[in-house]
């Protein structure tokens, strides 16, 4: 008994393929309702198909017992970009309200970014904060850079946030796994160059 865990951010209108074996898809969050069609591949059973377009809101289950899958698509025709979670392979779980409760052996993959963004550096000024990046729900991580000859550190911020959540002296950086925007507070007394790279 196996399950994994899936996280995808899907455009509208568009859908993603998931190579997974199994006969259980839970759909454990998501920001809309999405769509799922699964595939049998085995021997003997290529293409057949036991569901086309089934919906699937938060916290609901198709279980295909005694069949099974060996592929999934996941479409959204929400109107607006869905990141979901799914939970898929074979097993059953239990999910109260709030909580999720599997048995058996967990398989929890984090699926690599497929882009890489160098984004343009930001002058940020003296005295000052600064937006570092918008927020971005297709964003998986951002690694920022303070320039080696900045005069002094800098510091990183939420949005209009009065405590810094990290310093960042001249030549050193941090990576965020996060979605959300962020600013950078300078008092170093001179303009400091900050560098961004995105992953999506």
């Amino acid at each position: 008994m196996s399950l994994r865990a899936f996280t995808r951010t899907i455009a509208d209108g568009a859908e993603t393929r998931i190579a997974c074996s199994g006969n259980l898809v839970m759909l454990l969050s998501a920001t809309a309702q999405i769509l799922v069609t699964a595939v049998a591949r085995a021997e003997g059973r290529d293409g057949k198909v036991l569901s086309i377009d089934s919906p699937l809101e938060a916290r609901q289950k198709i279980k295909y017992d005694p069949d099974s899958y060996d592929d999934l698509v996941l479409r959204n025709a929400s109107g607006a970009p869905n990141t979901v979670v799914i939970v898929a392979g074979f097993g059953d779980y239990d999910a109260p309200a709030s909580t999720l409760s599997i048995s058996g052996v967990v398989a929890v993959a984090e699926e690599p970014s497929t882009s890489i963004a160098n984004l343009a550096p930001i002058a940020a000024a003296d005295t000052a904060e600064t937006v570092l990046v918008a927020a971005s729900v297709t964003r998986r991580r951002l690694r920022i850079s303070a320039d080696a000859l900045n005069a002094g550190p800098v510091y990183i911020r939420s949005v209009s946030g009065g405590n810094a959540i990290a310093e960042l002296q001249a030549g050193q950086f941090q990576q965020f796994d996060t979605a959300a925007a962020l600013w950078v507070r300078n008092d170093s007394g001179a303009v400091a160059n900050i560098y961004r790279m995105e992953e999506s």
